[in-house]
């Protein structure tokens, strides 16, 4: 768990070297509003460097489609170019005007269109919401089941806990003085250790199996793991952590529920994980049912149809006689 800030054009001036050693131990920096970069972004990305504080960004929206939602991300993704940030990319959605002009999809469109663009450039993309508009004004399961939370929901202390969690990854409590100034103040409950832009330096991809339904998974804490399709060589809690199936069309299959608070978040490869059921002795009727799944295309093809099957723990070669028989 760390303590951080979050800054924009609103500090100008402000010394993060200073603020550092006030206590501030990351910062989430405003790279820009609606396709405008922030006057100030430059001069934070440059103060946090010089102070060696890890810091993440986030963009203001102002969009009222996807398609401007896309441009956002456009601009966004020019002004950070140049960067390697340790924290997500955020995308901050909040104006009065897109609750009463939009409906409940178009907002969820115009969160995932910005989103994706980010993902798409090898970013971690957030979302910035406060349970207002998590309850009210978006699809609360399309948004939260992809991508990581910075919670809004000021107690105004860091000891007075949100009476919300959503699995958050950072919780905006409300303002502090640093630096003489009153900065928002945030809690980050995940430990990020490098850049989370994927160089992709193993030339890799994670294996997308599914689990098959009731089936659990874990793996022993300390192992690394695919923290929202980025490789931040993220560490486990020393306990283990229970993976359940993600909804249909998730970027990837294993959400990673932490079993302690604060916890991990993530998406664990399929290699890494310790299976409770082996899955080799099916039914006949499992068996066959199975082998259909496999005729009807549910799991792939080649090797990838080898890899989905070991790692959702069947016997491939079983499954794969069984295939044989039905089509001769």
């Amino acid at each position: 768990m760390k303590n951080g800030i979050d800054v924009s054009y609103c500090q100008a001036g402000l010394d993060l070297k200073q603020a550092k050693a006030e206590g501030a131990e990351f910062a989430i920096i405003r790279a820009g509003i609606s396709t405008r970069t922030d006057t100030e972004f430059l001069n934070h990305v440059k103060g946090a460097k010089a102070a060696g504080l890890p810091y993440g960004f986030y963009w203001y929206s102002r969009a009222f489609s996807a398609i401007e939602a896309k441009s956002e991300a456009e601009a966004c993704l020019k002004a950070i170019k140049d960067y390697k940030p340790t924290y997500p990319i955020f995308y901050d959605m909040e104006e009065g005007d897109q609750i009463e002009g939009l409906s409940l999809k178009e907002r969820t469109e115009i969160i995932c269109a910005f989103c994706e663009e980010i993902k798409k450039a090898g970013y971690t993309a957030g979302v910035y919401l406060n349970p207002s508009w998590i309850e009210s004004y978006v699809e609360k399961k399309a948004i939260l089941n992809r991508y990581p939370l910075w919670l809004a929901h000021w107690t105004n202390s860091p000891d007075k806990e949100s009476c919300y969690d959503y699995d958050k990854v950072i919780w905006q409590w409300g303002a502090k003085k640093i630096c003489g100034m009153e900065i928002d103040a945030d809690i980050c409950y995940m430990e990020l250790d490098e850049n989370v832009k994927d160089k992709a330096e193993d030339g890799g991809e994670s294996t997308d199996a599914m689990l098959p339904p009731g089936i659990e998974a874990d793996f022993l804490g300390g192992e690394q793991y695919k923290a929202s399709g980025a490789d931040v060589g993220v560490k486990a809690p020393a306990d283990r952590v229970k993976i359940t199936n993600m909804a249909k069309g998730a970027p990837h299959p294993y959400h990673v529920i932490s079993t302690g608070k604060g916890g991990v978040y993530g998406w664990v490869d399929a290699d890494k994980l310790k299976t409770t059921d082996r899955r080799t002795n099916l039914s006949a009727d499992e068996l066959e049912k199975t082998a259909l799944e496999v005729i009807a295309g549910k799991w792939g093809n080649g090797e990838e149809r080898r890899k989905r099957l070991t790692a959702a723990c069947y016997d491939y070669d079983k499954i794969q006689t069984m295939v044989n028989k039905l089509i001769k």
